[in-house]
């Protein structure tokens, strides 16, 4: 991997910068409620987590085109598989598509203010990279520290991470060699192994470990500083 100074620092969008308010397991549940389901919480993460899992099969195996159309067919497939009972499956699944198209039902981390503040200005380019639909990008305009960022989204770019092609799309687009761009997210395989395999450099944040390493850190506010000591 070469070693350019850091010139644009893309971030993972949903674990890493923002998180669903209320939770994913509370906003399907109360949702649920609403069209005939009475899941808890708990059930309904537990059902979640499946049917993702099952659609990451799909994109894994087959040759889907990623596009919106795509996105579409993901989220009506995990609802239903979430919800097999539902008394309007159509209504319950416009629902939570149309809810986590808002800017207030994401909130930022609260360590990601401090990290944003010090690297806008004469930092590096900031930019988003995202397993996510074009739902993405007006969530980032309506969050004040988020609207100045170019948000690249897998539906747009037609490969999800860790999918090399995505992480060459956004290259491409960013006009800088691989080593120039650092890439931070929560997910170690997505955002992590992906962008070491594209020869990006990378940070994985991980809120849950008991203290910071070489590239994992604990706080999004301890990145500008890990920045500046790489670029020495």
């Amino acid at each position: 991997m070469s070693h350019h100074a850091i010139q644009a620092v893309v971030f993972d969008a949903v674990g890493t910068l923002i998180q669903p308010r209320p939770s994913v397991a509370a906003a399907y549940a109360a949702a649920g409620r609403r069209h005939g389901c009475e899941l808890n919480e708990s059930e309904t993460l537990a059902r979640f987590r499946a049917a993702f899992a099952r659609q990451e099969a799909v994109d894994a195996r087959s040759q889907v085109v990623l596009d919106e159309q795509r996105e579409l067919a993901r989220w009506r497939a995990i609802v239903a598989d979430v919800f097999p009972d539902a008394t309007n499956p159509q209504g319950l699944f416009q629902e939570l598509w149309n809810h986590f198209a808002k800017p207030d039902s994401w909130a930022l981390f609260d360590d990601a203010s401090a990290a944003l503040a010090a690297l806008s200005g004469s930092g590096p380019r900031l930019a988003i990279g995202s397993n996510f639909d074009e739902r993405l990008i007006p969530i980032c305009q309506g969050i004040p520290e988020l609207r100045a960022f170019r948000v690249f989204v897998s539906s747009r770019l037609g490969a999800r991470k860790p999918h090399p092609a995505f992480f060459a799309a956004i290259q491409q687009a960013l006009s800088l060699p691989p080593g120039a761009i650092l890439m931070v997210g929560d997910d170690s395989e997505n955002d992590f192994q992906g962008a070491r395999a594209a020869g990006w450099r990378a940070v994985l944040i991980d809120r849950s470990a008991p203290r910071s390493a070489a590239d994992c850190l604990t706080r999004l506010d301890e990145l500008p500083e890990w920045i500046e000591l790489a670029g020495r």
